[in-house]
């Protein structure tokens, strides 16, 4: 069996692991922002069957980051997050994401 730790959108049986946040929470902190524009060429990406997660999968954690350890992510992603969105998201806004489809 193969375990894919990124958003797979070609293929017919599809599932990721990843730490984020849904997009329509992301809307709703930022209406005015085009989410898919504000992430372009950054450490997260949409996915998710119907797009409604923004994350960063497990599989560019540890290439971006290869020295982390597994109970630091979260921060990782939280720091992602507001630098990209100059906001103040904490850790206890980022879910654990294990989706397949």
């Amino acid at each position: 069996m193969k375990i894919r730790t990124d958003f797979i959108t070609n293929s017919s049986s599809s599932s990721f692991v990843a730490f984020g946040m849904l997009s329509d929470e992301l809307m709703n902190e930022f209406p005015d922002v085009d989410i898919y524009e504000k992430i372009r060429e950054t450490n997260l990406c949409q996915g998710g069957p119907d797009y409604e997660y923004v994350a960063m999968t497990l599989d560019t954690a540890f290439k971006k980051y290869p020295e982390i350890k597994l109970r630091e992510i979260k921060q990782v992603v939280v720091d992602e997050f507001n630098k990209i969105f100059n906001s103040d998201f904490t850790e206890k806004d980022i879910w654990y994401i294990e989706e397949g489809w």
